[in-house]
């Protein structure tokens, strides 16, 4: 079974979280995939944009998508529109994101 994780905000695929998991599932046989969901471009990052990174990583072929926070909010967005995707581990999802989002900074 294909392991993607998702990172959260402001992190990345080489943040000690990412590893850690890498490593541990590694320990069991298990290859675990970690895509950069701002694609190089943190800047003008969207949840569309790192939606599509995460397409990407899918290729539409069945996977287990692990995600933390914000990681975690788009696995399960993208999860219920994608029957490829067989599993869910969420980490504390940033459910609610958005409107969290707006609540807590101006334009």
């Amino acid at each position: 079974m294909r392991v993607i994780y998702l990172h959260g905000f402001a992190s990345g695929p080489r943040s000690s979280k990412a590893q850690f998991f890498r490593q541990k599932l590694s320990e069991r046989g298990v290859d675990v995939e970690i895509p950069r969901l701002d694609a190089g471009d943190f800047q003008h990052l969207t949840i569309s944009s790192q939606l599509r990174v995460v397409n990407d990583a899918v290729g539409g072929r069945p996977c287990v998508l692990f995600g933390s926070s914000l990681g975690g909010y788009l696995a399960a967005l993208y999860a219920a529109q994608h029957p490829e995707v067989q599993k869910l581990v969420l980490l504390a999802p940033a459910f609610q994101f958005p409107s969290r989002w707006r609540q807590r900074y101006t334009a």
